[in-house]
């Protein structure tokens, strides 16, 4: 009988990690497995840690083109009724497979595939701290044009759904084929079921796709443009494209900030701003503007965030959509301000600069009136006033109480 999971490892030079995606696959509580490995013209010791595994696993090889062209390879070799994607660097849970595939069983057709969620690790497998992800209920078309829901490597797909459509698209830019894929599959008006436990180790590493914002941004802006140009689209997703490419935008834009390049972050915020200007009334946006140069792990906290430069990097913005007409009035303008600087107020507070956060809170007041009504604006210029050493002590008290 052929298996039912055929588990896809598309790997290239990937020797530091791929024998711990293996090992995950392999002891996997669920055992009706076959593991399909494509060596994607790897130079490194990869080829000879395959070898090692001899008949536990199945390996094609290949000239190198790409992680989507080896998942294509793999999934036409495949013999299971289900796919589930792995990356070279990935690991699961033991349980992940018995979990996924029962979740996928007890669907209807309509659901073409089950994701877990998962945890960032670093280069070590060491789990980065605030950087676990479970995705709740179902994901559909509506949730995913905002933004990519699913980590491939807690995915399980039916494999004649993913034929289906054509499989991975091989000419989207490496890095968003996953994404890709999940909105042509969820474009047919099926959705993805979820387990929602933490049972995918997704590795964070400076080779990660994740680090190639240029390649990410065509990718992403490529694949939503596609699926809007479909005469098929429902009304209500059509309708949402201004918020969907507004949501790419400062996707885009934080990996660049990121990366170091102000200027390109900043035109991506004006872009953001321009195709949904209903953005400026959302305070992740402003949060995610001020804490992009954060470490991974740290953002929103108190931890490895200069205010100078957040201050800086989020008036420059603004200012910015404010020169070229994305924000036109000044009534906007000054509302954005306010509440450019209220987030830098509450990070402040974070940070227990007290000058600092009523400075910003006075500031954010002044430019916009409007958050006078607003209590946390106002509890946080409170204690402000009342001093760090007073917060501190009230907060022991509480902790012992």
């Amino acid at each position: 009988m052929p298996p039912s999971v055929s588990v896809i490892v598309p790997v290239y030079n990937g020797a530091e990690f791929v024998a711990e995606a293996i090992d995950s696959a392999l002891a996997q509580t669920y055992r009706d497995v076959e593991v399909v490995v494509v060596d994607d013209g790897s130079t490194d010791a990869t080829p000879a840690i395959l070898a090692g595994y001899g008949s536990r696993i199945t390996v094609l090889r290949q000239a190198n083109r790409g992680p989507a062209a080896a998942r294509n390879r793999a999934i036409g070799a495949a013999r299971g009724g289900f796919v589930a994607l792995l990356d070279a660097d990935d690991r699961w849970e033991e349980s992940f497979l018995a979990l996924a595939v029962g979740r996928l069983c007890a669907c209807d057709e309509t659901v073409v595939g089950v994701c877990c969620g998962w945890v960032a690790v670093d280069r070590t497998g060491c789990a980065i701290p605030n950087q676990s992800i479970v995705p709740r209920g179902t994901v559909g078309l509506r949730e995913l044009v905002l933004g990519n829901r699913l980590q491939a490597s807690g995915v399980v797909l039916r494999r004649r759904a993913v034929l289906t459509v054509g499989g991975f698209d091989e000419a989207v830019p490496t890095g968003v084929e996953d994404y890709d894929l999940w909105l042509r599959l969820a474009a047919t008006g099926a959705e993805f079921a979820v387990v929602e436990r933490c049972l995918c180790r997704y590795r964070v590493h400076d080779d990660s796709l994740s680090h190639r914002p240029d390649a990410m941004r065509a990718g992403r802006l490529a694949s939503l443009e596609r699926l809007f140009a479909r005469a098929d689209l429902p009304r209500a997703i059509r309708a949402a494209r201004a918020q969907a490419m507004a949501s790419a935008f400062m996707q885009s834009a934080v990996q660049l900030y990121a990366a170091g390049r102000a200027a390109d972050g900043e035109r991506d915020v004006c872009l953001a701003v321009r195709s949904w200007p209903a953005i400026l009334a959302e305070d992740e946006t402003y949060y995610a503007v001020v804490c992009a140069t954060q470490p991974l792990g740290c953002k929103g906290s108190r931890y490895g965030l200069d205010l100078g430069e957040a201050e800086r990097r989020i008036s420059a913005a603004v200012a910015r959509c404010a020169r070229e007409g994305a924000i036109p009035s000044g009534a906007a303008q000054r509302q954005a301000r306010g509440r450019a600087l209220r987030a830098l107020a509450h990070l402040a507070y974070g940070q227990r600069r007290m000058g600092a956060a009523r400075r910003y809170a006075l500031g954010a007041l002044a430019a916009y009136p409007g958050l006078w009504s607003d209590w946390r604006t106002l509890g946080m210029l409170a204690k402000s006033l009342a001093g760090g050493r007073a917060i501190e002590a009230l907060s022991r008290r509480k902790r012992r109480g």
